[in-house]
């Protein structure tokens, strides 16, 4: 059965942060890496998208569609920054617990 729901429009991050990108490195799912911890909110409460920060773009229809395209402050910066490094300290110990192997893009401890 055909879903009504539509994807909206692509959106590109025009001016993508190759830190933001390092830090989850290639082929970590945001979904692994959000786990049951959301994602960090802007001063004005808003939830950080992290498919616009972290990936080549999100879509226009996105629940977080007012962070796209923002320019963080220093504070904004450094929450994202240390909930990305802390989320992928726990995706590693995780998968380090499961007996998995590395987690793609990761150096290990």
């Amino acid at each position: 059965m055909p879903s009504n729901r539509t994807c909206g429009t692509f959106q590109v991050n025009l001016n993508p942060d190759p830190t933001l990108h390092c830090l989850i490195g290639p082929g970590v799912k945001l979904k692994e890496l959000i786990g049951s911890d959301p994602p960090p909110t802007l001063d004005n409460g808003e939830q950080i998208c992290l498919s616009y920060y972290c990936t080549p773009g999100c879509w226009s229809n996105c629940g977080h569609l007012v962070s796209h395209a923002k320019t963080f402050n220093a504070g904004e910066r450094s929450c994202l920054e240390t909930y990305l490094t802390t989320q992928m300290q726990k995706l590693r110990a995780k998968q380090a617990a499961a007996g998995a192997a590395a987690v793609p893009g990761s150096v290990p401890p």
